[in-house]
């Protein structure tokens, strides 16, 4: 069971990073378009899925150390 829902967890992680990254290819297009720099917009596009894959990744990290410590939230473990 804990195998199951850390697959869908992570699952759900994916799906958050890929929906972002979806997102952020689609505010750089409408800057590319805006400046007409081609150049500019992959720079952009790296560094905001950087920043999104480090976000979910520190998350699911969190979640998983609380997941092994039950005592941490005064329970009887």
């Amino acid at each position: 069971v804990d195998i199951l829902k850390g697959a869908t967890e992570y699952i759900q992680v994916l799906s958050d990073v890929l929906g972002a990254a979806k997102d952020s290819e689609r505010q750089n297009l409408d800057r590319q378009n805006y400046r007409n720099n081609p150049s500019e917009a992959p720079i952009s596009l790296a560094g905001d899925l950087s920043r999104n894959i480090t976000q979910h990744a520190s998350c699911t990290v969190g979640l998983k150390n609380e997941e092994e410590r039950p005592w941490a939230d005064g329970g009887s473990g």
